[in-house]
């Protein structure tokens, strides 16, 4: 109410008749950002613009005061999860070419798996990516049948296909070689990946209570 008083008076109006029940609305459906004038207002619009906040109408037609860099709507779950996603594939981008181009000087197990593990982890990425509302479960198990078939691809040649593979991209994303042991890096890699989401899920959930 006092946020209200001193706008209001900026403008040369007063409307604590019109902040009451705007106020009474506010507290009734939990709104924490204070209310300063409603719709009824004439200067409803002009007491937000002068007192620098920003005029969000409610369900109710109520105008609530939400201070310039003091409450800013947040982001959605799924553009948060996209986000993330992107920025997680690029760094396992990164790394999976730096297996292979340092490969020689890694031990020999993290560079014999290592880049067939990253690779199904971008794979999930990708997925959680494009689907970032789906279950975690859901973008795993696509990850996994994608990540799967690609492997049991390779045992199909054709010189149209060969030809692919034997370019730096289709090596990358279609292999060159079935391997079996290429199946157990793929499920660690995207088990890897979903395992991480879920802690992080449930640490910052965790957090939020506190």
């Amino acid at each position: 109410m006092a946020d209200f008083a001193r706008a209001s008076k900026q403008v040369g109006t007063e409307r604590s008749a019109c902040a009451a029940p705007c106020a009474a609305h506010a507290t009734s459906s939990g709104q924490n950002s204070a209310p300063i004038a409603c719709c009824a207002c004439p200067h409803g619009n002009a007491i937000a613009a002068r007192f620098g906040v920003a005029a969000e109408r409610t369900s109710r037609g109520c105008i609530r005061a939400i201070a310039y860099g003091a409450r800013v709507k947040p982001l959605s779950a799924d553009f948060r999860r996209r986000a993330l996603a992107a920025a997680a594939a690029l760094a396992t981008v990164v790394l999976g070419l730096a297996s292979r181009r340092y490969g020689s000087e890694l031990p020999e197990f993290v560079a014999a798996y290592a880049g067939d593990t990253l690779w199904a982890l971008l794979v999930y990425l990708v997925a959680t990516a494009l689907a970032p509302s789906a279950a975690v479960a859901h973008r795993a198990l696509a990850a996994l049948v994608f990540s799967f078939a690609i492997e049991t691809s390779q045992l199909y040649h054709a010189p149209w296909i060969d030809a692919i593979r034997a370019t730096r991209l289709g090596s990358l994303v279609l292999g060159s070689g079935f391997l079996w042991t290429d199946f157990a890096c793929y499920a660690a890699g995207i088990c890897f990946g979903a395992a991480t989401e879920v802690v992080a899920a449930r640490t910052t959930h965790d957090s939020s209570q506190r």
